[in-house]
């Protein structure tokens, strides 16, 4: 699946491959390209949010260890013939952070909170509509049968469809069991997004401003895990903290670096330029003339400067796009006005490194003053929402990840899924073409650059660079990123 958002904001913040000094073997500092801002794994569309809470909110299975999928909080599950019916066996004698057991009841309880959230339109409709009875859901204590507990003490989900990739679907961090003290039992809402009781391996111990700490559990056993364990984890964001750190978010177009190595999955990762304020007209991404004129200078510039952007969103040779095709060379219909964009804090990489300065000499060419503007993470991706009375910025770059043996649900998650990327996308045809079951990346790739509010960059492989012969990744899923931290441990 998406990494959405999987990898929502990284590329613009790290790609970033700078040396460090370890000191505690027992302890590894990690450094990623920003502070996390909630504990909620609804919210773990934001990269950071993955790497800090997987190893502290468990799911119910992992598909980051090697070979199969790994058992963290049941022992086994089967599932009938039609697919509709999926009984998980919780592991006996698990318990939360606080004490509290993990039992069948709680993992229900957690569920119910994710069906009741996407009930209300704001997560996944896609998996949680087919559950039977969810339209008698009132809270997340409501009994209904779709989510329940057996009379044997098993967690049972019943579908009014087949989905036969429930596994591959509930292994994502949205998924993972919260307790109940976490979040608000009428509303669903997360009480406090600083605070967590852990389901899983590790526990929260500091969050600062600079910093968050992990401690590993005593008393959570781990089914296939690493015999030499990492005891703490420091994940750090400061900017000169990067020369500290043993392991530290990236890509495998990134500058290589004596005394380091890179560990990461294939080639997969997709960075892009999103243009935010599309549906406001009087913005400079309102009017699709704008768009394309601005793009094809943007692109102009990068070239001048010995970079080729990619002509297709999707890493598959199969669907390049022409984008010159698509070319206008118009002056702005409205005049002269000033465009913001976030600017990237990686300096390594070329494309972003060029993405600032290729913005503002693509303004200049037609009139628009193109202005740098800080914002937070967590109002960027507030920033996916359509049809916000006002954005703080025009620009951005992002990244995601995509997932080609699970496309349609990929798909969805980019262009439909409300608690997804919420790619642009201006006249909806894209949409349109999905709900219609239509999966050809061609035909979105063709959209993508008519519509000129989503402009392809680069593909990548997603990793960490790490020091070289101090980690031992060969429990990790290089197939699945971000790495899950339970599976790391050392040489």
């Amino acid at each position: 699946m998406i990494r959405s958002a999987l990898l929502f904001l990284v590329v613009s913040y790290c790609l970033i491959n700078v040396g460090c000094s370890r000191v505690n073997q027992s302890s590894v500092q990690i450094w990623v390209p920003g502070a996390p801002f909630s504990a909620d794994p609804l919210q773990s569309n934001y990269v950071v949010h993955q790497i800090v809470f997987r190893s502290i909110l468990a799911t119910l299975i992992s598909k980051h260890r090697i070979g199969e999928y790994a058992h963290l909080l049941v022992d086994s599950w089967r599932v009938s013939p039609d697919h509709r019916e999926w009984i998980f066996v919780p592991r006996k004698g698990l318990l939360f952070d606080n004490g509290d057991p993990i039992d069948a009841k709680a993992i229900v309880s957690s569920f119910k909170r994710i069906a009741f959230v996407s009930k209300a339109g704001k997560f996944r409709p896609s998996l949680f509509s087919k559950l039977v009875g969810v339209e008698n859901l009132k809270s997340p204590t409501t009994e209904f049968s779709g989510i329940s507990v057996s009379k044997d003490e098993n967690i049972v989900f019943r579908f009014t469809a087949p989905v036969p990739d429930l596994l591959e679907i509930i292994s994502a961090s949205a998924y993972a069991v919260s307790h109940p003290a976490n979040y608000d039992l009428k509303t669903g809402a997360w009480l406090d997004r600083l605070k967590v009781v852990a389901s899983g391996p590790y526990r929260l111990v500091e969050w600062g401003n600079e910093r968050v700490t992990l401690k590993r559990r005593d008393n959570f056993s781990i089914q296939g895990g690493h015999d030499r364990p990492i005891d703490k984890f420091e994940i750090v964001w400061r900017a000169d903290q990067q020369s500290t750190s043993d392991l530290r978010l990236g890509h495998s177009s990134s500058a290589p670096q004596v005394g380091y190595e890179f560990f990461g999955g294939p080639v997969s990762g997709i960075a892009y330029v999103r243009c935010h304020s599309w549906t406001n007209a009087d913005r400079i991404c309102g009017q699709k003339l704008d768009r394309l004129t601005l793009r094809e200078r943007f692109y102009s510039s990068l070239r001048r400067r010995g970079l080729s952007p990619s002509g297709s969103f999707f890493p598959d040779t199969r669907s390049q796009t022409d984008v010159t095709s698509f070319r206008n060379d118009g002056v702005r219909a409205k005049g002269n006005v000033t465009g913001y964009f976030l600017p990237s804090k990686s300096s390594l990489n070329p494309f972003f490194s060029a993405y600032g300065a290729a913005l503002v000499e693509a303004g200049g060419a037609i009139g628009i003053s193109m202005l740098p503007k800080e914002i937070t993470p967590q109002q960027a991706v507030r920033e996916n929402a359509p049809n916000l009375k006002a954005y703080l910025v025009d620009f951005s770059v992002r990244a995601t990840e995509v997932d080609f043996g699970s496309i349609q649900r990929e798909l969805y998650n980019m262009f439909i899924d409300p608690s997804g990327l919420q790619l642009p996308d201006p006249d909806e045809t894209i949409r349109r073409y999905l709900l219609r079951g239509g999966l050809s990346l061609e035909y979105i790739n063709h959209k993508i650059a008519d519509q000129g509010a989503i402009w392809p960059l680069m593909h990548f492989a997603q990793g960490f660079y790490a020091r070289k012969g101090l980690f031992d990744f060969s429990l990790l899923n290089p197939m699945a990123t971000p790495i899950e931290l339970v599976w790391l441990g050392f040489e």
